[in-house]
């Protein structure tokens, strides 16, 4: 593990929360359905079960809608490049939630949703 890396898992573990701090039912409903206590892959698989589910490639996100579209990012503490991308993501309007798991990020894009940013742990 890196400086970098290991500065950034200090930093995340003490912002990270549990669910007790997730507001939005839709939020909360998911991470104890698919998120929780799971590992990066499992968590995509169970998310594709109730979502559309796209690895985020490049930054075009489609229109919002009812139905909720996830992108993940693997990663993002893994070096600055990939922390500066996330960050960047985070701040575009057009996203309905963001959530920080350390290694994996997750961007909602879904009509209905107040605007949310969340650190959890797993």
């Amino acid at each position: 593990m890196s400086w970098f890396q290991f500065n950034n898992r200090l930093k995340y573990n003490r912002k990270a929360k549990n669910e007790h701090s997730l507001h939005s039912p839709f939020m909360f409903e998911t991470y104890l359905q698919c998120i929780k206590g799971r590992k990066d892959e499992d968590i995509i698989k169970e998310l594709a079960k109730q979502f559309d589910v796209r690895e985020l490639q490049n930054e075009d996100l489609c229109p919002p809608n009812e139905r909720a579209t996830i992108y993940y990012l693997k990663g993002i503490y893994q070096n600055e490049d990939s922390l500066k991308r996330w960050e960047e993501l985070r701040k575009r309007t057009d996203i309905s939630l963001d959530l920080n798991l350390y290694s994996l990020g997750l961007i909602v894009v879904r009509t209905g949703l107040k605007r949310q940013s969340y650190i959890l742990k797993r």
